[in-house]
């Protein structure tokens, strides 16, 4: 057996070995995980609120397409993923988007809340109740991208619109 060969084995051993040991790893985490981040937002709540509770204007501050399909449905075009969501306003300045798309490795909610914190700031409230069920894709969830990951970006974006670049 040539280096070259030998060098490919191991490679190969090395591959496999991983892919191993994140699928066994990724299998002990649970399916269902909690995350939750606020940030304050410069800006009064009825108009953090609106911006929030308006998804037909998430494009004008977030990288998606929205389209409304029912009274409480809207589809989201978002990274190359299609999802379909039921929204629900179980209280005042709050907001589910719950994912009711179907085949996916993932599912859940983002709960969405919003409350004056005084001199014309919003504190702003995103918990995610999500599922993974692909151990692969759990993992990386996990200890890769972070549970609180898209939450953040959304709070960032939030942010961003209300203190437009110059």
């Amino acid at each position: 057996m040539t280096t070259l060969v030998r060098w490919g084995v191991v490679a190969v051993g090395v591959t496999v070995l991983a892919g191993v040991v994140l699928w066994v790893v990724g299998s002990r985490l649970p399916v269902e995980h909690r995350a939750t981040l606020s940030r304050t937002v410069d800006g009064e709540v009825e108009t953090v609120w609106a911006r929030i509770e308006q998804l037909e204007g998430w494009p004008d501050w977030q990288d998606v397409e929205v389209d409304r399909i029912g009274e409480d449905s809207v589809r989201v075009r978002q990274e190359g993923e299609t999802l379909l969501y039921r929204l629900e306003r179980p209280a005042p300045r709050t907001l589910v988007t719950r994912i009711v798309s179907e085949n996916l490795p993932f599912g859940g909610s983002w709960t969405w809340k919003a409350a004056g914190a005084g001199s014309g700031a919003t504190v702003v409230t995103i918990v995610e109740d999500g599922e993974v069920y692909d151990p692969f894709f759990r993992f990386f969830s996990r200890f890769v991208f972070g549970h609180e990951g898209s939450i953040r970006r959304a709070l960032d974006a939030l942010e961003a619109s209300f203190h437009p670049a110059p």
